[in-house]
């Protein structure tokens, strides 16, 4: 997939969040092994980008959280879903690849 703001993201997997005690539980492991991360948000219309997905990008790998549905009054717009991303650098992430339960694609 081609975003505007990080370019071309390839998908890794699918993550399951419950496993890990949901986002908290996300940013708990990261703190634990010492990871730093960055937050980050993007939109999208629904079904072109997804929660619990796992991207790479270049020397980074992104965790998206699931959506919210915005509503805005002042754009056009019949659906707009706004996903939070965590970005790690990808040496982080093989720290921490065998805690997460990842579905490859």
């Amino acid at each position: 997939m081609r975003t505007q703001k990080f370019g071309k993201l390839d998908l890794i997997g699918y993550l399951n969040v419950k496993k890990i005690g949901g986002y908290e539980g996300l940013q708990n492991l990261l703190n634990n092994h010492g990871i730093n991360y960055e937050k980050d948000t993007i939109s999208a219309s629904y079904g072109k980008f997804g929660g619990g997905q796992v991207y790479e990008n270049g020397d980074s790998v992104i965790i998206s959280s699931y959506s919210r549905l915005v509503k805005p009054r002042w754009i056009g717009l019949r659906e707009l879903y706004v996903y939070r991303l965590y970005i790690i650098s990808k040496g982080d992430y093989q720290k921490i690849k065998s805690k997460l339960p990842i579905q490859q694609q």
